[in-house]
């Protein structure tokens, strides 16, 4: 059990080419390679790939969520942790400099904009992915990850993730609107046990 906040840091997952011209909505070719492996040669070595956790225990009655510190109304998040002994909560970011050329490049070179984009997402979800396949590789069984703003789960739970994990000591932070920056960060349950 990991009963108190954790912040890793991962060496750079493999690259899935297929799923970065997925998320950019274009075509697989030699062009569109071409700029791939630009963006990634100016990104360089300044993509971080932090991870917060904690696993908590926690109790359901009727459709109230209980955990020790705080509790959640969701049927969705009650129906998603039924028959699980326990819950990770963790949030995962690769680092600010990739917001900073989107915006560079949103006017200068759209196309590269959106490539840049489509590496993010890619990037974070394959950062959350290598934290669930360490996890299995330690023994856990995991079910698929279900974040805030799914099904009736409210986003102002963004704030309890913030208040536990601290994620602000890796450079990630939530504005007013409940939107994390970087952009390019997670937050997410995993269902342990099911």
């Amino acid at each position: 059990m990991i009963s108190t906040p954790t912040i890793k840091y991962y060496a750079t997952p493999d690259v899935n080419y297929k799923e970065i011209l997925r998320y950019a909505s274009t075509k697989d070719g030699e062009r569109e390679r071409a700029l791939i492996a630009s963006c990634f040669e100016e990104l360089g070595d300044k993509i971080s790939y932090g991870v917060a956790f904690i696993e908590k225990t926690f109790t359901i009655e009727n459709s109230v969520v209980k955990f020790d510190d705080f509790s959640v109304s969701s049927l969705s998040l009650a129906k998603y942790l039924g028959g699980a002994t326990s819950v990770m909560m963790f949030v995962a970011s690769i680092g600010a400099e990739i917001d900073r050329l989107i915006i560079k490049y949103s006017k200068l070179e759209p196309s590269r904009a959106l490539i840049l984009q489509a590496i993010g997402t890619e990037r974070v979800e394959s950062l959350a992915n290598a934290f669930m396949k360490e996890l299995k590789e330690r023994g856990y069984k995991l079910s698929p990850r279900f974040s805030p703003a799914f099904g009736d789960v409210p986003i102002e739970l963004q704030r309890e993730f913030f208040r536990i994990l601290k994620p602000e000591k890796m450079g990630v932070t939530l504005n007013q609107s409940l939107l994390m920056s970087p952009s390019k960060s997670i937050t997410a349950f995993i269902a342990v046990g099911k």
